[in-house]
C-alpha cells in the first residue's frame, strides 16, 4: 500500500463519487480508477461496491477507511516531526455558508485567507441549510457555517465562532417605532413575516421568543431574507432577522429597528468532518479563531 492510493482511496470513500475524488485530488478519473484497482489488487479484496446506482463501501473497505485516517494522519505527524515544518496548506477548499454571511461576514476573512496561503484553492457556495448539511454528510465539501445551532444528528465536530446581532425591524410610522424600548406582551399583538419552517432564520426567530413568551402571529412565511425585509418596508409586518441582512435597508430609512432587549444573539457555528480535516480547512479554521480573538 502507498499512501497516495490510501489517500486516493479514503477520498473516494468520503465523496462515494469517482468524479468528484478526482476533482478534489486534482487527478483524472482514470487515474483515480487505477490507483483504487491497484489498492484492491495488492489486498486482495474489493473496496467499494459498484452493482448499484450508488458507489458503496464494502466492509473491508469501511475497516480500511479507519485505518487510512490513521496512516495518513500518522505520516503527516512524522513529516512535521522530522522536518519541524507543518505541511503548506494547498489545493482545494470548499465551504457553504448562509447567503447572508457569505456577502456580509466573510469577504475579509476570505482576503486574509488567500493573502496568507495563495496555494490555496477556495469555492465558496451561498447555500440554504439543508445543502450545507448534505454537503458535509456526503463530503462534498469541507467546512460548513450553520447561522443558529446545528442540525441535530449531524456526525461533524462544530465550534461556535462568532455571534451575529439580530435586529427587529418595522415599517417607518409603525405604531411602536420611536419607542425607547417594546415588550414581549406589545409584540405578540403585532403580526411577523418569517422565512419558512426549517430555515436557519426561523429558528432565530423562534429562539428570539424561547424565554419571551408564546409565538407572535406568522401572518407570511417568505422564501428569502431580502423578500422578508422588503415585506417588512410595504407595512405588511415585523421581522426578527440578524442585523447585517438588514443594515442596507436600515440605513436607507426602508424599515426601522424597534428596541427589544430580550433579542438574543445568533450564534454562528463552523462545522467539518472530524476524521478528515485537510490542511487547507485546518488553517482556515485558525484564522477564524484568531478573527474571533481579535473581536473579543
Amino acid at each position: 500500500m502507498r499512501l497516495t492510493q490510501l489517500e486516493t482511496f479514503r477520498t473516494v470513500a468520503r465523496t462515494l463519487n469517482f468524479r468528484r475524488a478526482a476533482e478534489r485530488l486534482h487527478y483524472a478519473q482514470s487515474s483515480v480508477t487505477e490507483q483504487v484497482q491497484g489498492l484492491e489488487s495488492d489486498l486482495g479484496v474489493t473496496l467499494f461496491d459498484r452493482t448499484g446506482r450508488k458507489l458503496r463501501l464494502t466492509e473491508a473497505g469501511a475497516r480500511l477507511l479507519t485505518y487510512a485516517d490513521q496512516l495518513l494522519s500518522l505520516a503527516e505527524e512524522a513529516r512535521v516531526a522530522v522536518t519541524g515544518q507543518a505541511v503548506t496548506p494547498s489545493g482545494p477548499l470548499t465551504l457553504r455558508a448562509p447567503e447572508t454571511l457569505c456577502a456580509r461576514r466573510l469577504p475579509p476573512l476570505l482576503t486574509a485567507f488567500h493573502a496568507r496561503h495563495p496555494q490555496v484553492r477556495l469555492t465558496v457556495q451561498p447555500s440554504g441549510r439543508a445543502d450545507v448539511r448534505r454537503g458535509l454528510q456526503e463530503a462534498e465539501i469541507d467546512l460548513g457555517l450553520f447561522l443558529g445551532r446545528v442540525p441535530p444528528g449531524l456526525d461533524v465536530a462544530c465550534e461556535e465562532v462568532a455571534q451575529e446581532p439580530l435586529s427587529l425591524v418595522a415599517p417607518p410610522g409603525h405604531a411602536l417605532a420611536g419607542r425607547p424600548g417594546v415588550t414581549a406582551r406589545e409584540l405578540a399583538a403585532c403580526g411577523f413575516i418569517s422565512t419558512q419552517t426549517g430555515c436557519a432564520y426561523r429558528e432565530i426567530f423562534e429562539s428570539a421568543w424561547a424565554e419571551a413568551g408564546p409565538l407572535p402571529q406568522v401572518v407570511a412565511e417568505v422564501g428569502s431574507v431580502a423578500a422578508v425585509a422588503r415585506c417588512v418596508a410595504s407595512g405588511m409586518g415585523l421581522a426578527v432577522l440578524p442585523e447585517v441582512a438588514v443594515m442596507d435597508e436600515l440605513a436607507r430609512g426602508d424599515v426601522v429597528a424597534l428596541r427589544w432587549d430580550a433579542l438574543p444573539r445568533a450564534s454562528v457555528w463552523m462545522a467539518w468532518n472530524a476524521q478528515r480535516l485537510s490542511p487547507a480547512a485546518a488553517a482556515f479554521l485558525r484564522m477564524t479563531r484568531e478573527s474571533r480573538a481579535e473581536r473579543r
